[in-house]
C-alpha cells in the first residue's frame, strides 16, 4: 500500500512540476510525428509585471542589469526578474522615477549579453512578436492576447491562421467570446515542430483568471485538435484582428508607419 501511495504522489508531482521561474512546465507526454499533424502540444506565455519592490527584494549577489541595445542600464533588478523577462520575451517593469515601461527581448550585444528594447506601447500595446519568417518581413508585429501563438517558423509562417475547436465560445476577460481562430505572430527557441504552439495571454499569467490556463493550455496533459486555415477565410481572420498590428489600430491603415 505504501509503494502504491508513493507512486501516486510521484505522478502528481510530475504532472504539476514547475520550471526555475515557478511556471508550469511542458506536458510529460510526447506526441508522435503523426499526432503532431493534428494535435497541439500547448504552453502559455505572458507579460509579467515587476515593481521597484521586485527589483530590490534580493541579495546584491543576485542583482542583474536589464540593458538596452546601446548598453545603457534600464534598471538593476533581481536575477529571477531578469530570467523571467528573458524567458517570456517581454515584461513590464517599474524604472527609477516610478514609470512602468514595456520591454521586449532584443538581440545579444557583442559581449553576448541579452539586450532589451523599450516598446512603443501606443502602437503595440502588448509588445512585439517576430518580424520575419523565411518568406516575409514586417515593419512591426504586434502581439494580440488570446489570438496570438508562437510557432516554429521553419514550419509555419507569420500570419498563418489556425482554428482550434476547444477555444470556440470561450469567454475572455474582456467579455469577448472567442471565435476559435489564432494567428502565428511569434516564435521561440523552445517552440519546435508541428503542433507546438505557445499561447500568448497578455498580462494574464498562470492563474485562475486566465481562461486559457483554466482550459489546461499552460502545460497540463491536454492536446487539442487544430486545423490550418487558408484562403479567403484566413484573410478574413487576419483582417478582423488587424494583422500584423492590432484590431482597431490606426496603424492598420496608416500609409507611413
Amino acid at each position: 500500500m505504501y509503494k502504491i501511495l508513493v507512486f501516486v504522489l510521484l505522478l502528481v508531482s510530475c504532472a504539476n512540476r514547475k520550471d526555475d521561474n515557478g511556471l508550469k512546465a511542458a506536458p510529460m507526454r510526447v506526441l508522435s510525428e503523426d499526432e503532431k499533424q493534428q494535435l497541439i502540444t500547448p504552453t502559455i506565455y505572458y507579460i509579467p509585471k515587476y515593481t521597484q519592490f521586485d527589483h530590490v527584494n534580493c541579495a546584491d549577489r543576485e542583482k542583474m542589469n536589464l540593458i538596452d541595445s546601446e548598453n545603457n542600464v534600464i534598471v538593476s533588478t533581481c536575477r529571477r526578474v531578469y530570467k523571467s523577462c528573458e524567458m517570456q520575451g517581454s515584461c513590464q517593469v517599474e524604472v527609477p522615477g516610478g514609470a512602468m515601461i514595456l520591454l521586449n527581448v532584443d538581440r545579444r550585444n557583442e559581449a553576448g549579453i541579452r539586450t532589451f528594447d523599450h516598446v512603443n506601447s501606443t502602437k503595440c500595446l502588448y509588445g512585439r512578436g517576430a518580424a520575419r519568417d523565411s518568406k516575409t518581413g514586417y515593419k512591426q508585429m504586434c502581439m494580440d492576447p488570446y489570438y496570438s501563438v508562437a510557432a516554429d517558423l521553419s514550419i509555419y509562417n507569420l500570419g498563418d491562421v489556425i482554428f482550434i475547436p476547444l477555444l470556440k465560445g470561450l469567454r475572455l476577460p474582456n467579455g469577448e467570446i472567442h471565435n476559435g481562430f489564432v494567428i502565428v505572430r511569434d516564435t521561440g527557441s523552445a517552440i519546435k515542430g508541428y503542433g507546438r504552439f505557445d499561447f500568448f495571454t497578455g498580462f494574464f499569467g498562470l492563474w485562475k483568471s486566465n481562461p486559457f490556463y483554466k482550459l489546461g493550455l499552460g502545460g497540463d496533459n491536454i492536446f487539442p485538435e487544430y486545423y490550418l486555415i487558408s484562403g479567403p477565410e484566413a484573410n478574413r481572420v487576419r483582417l478582423s484582428r488587424g494583422f500584423p498590428y492590432l484590431k482597431g489600430s490606426y496603424y492598420n491603415v496608416a500609409k507611413n508607419d
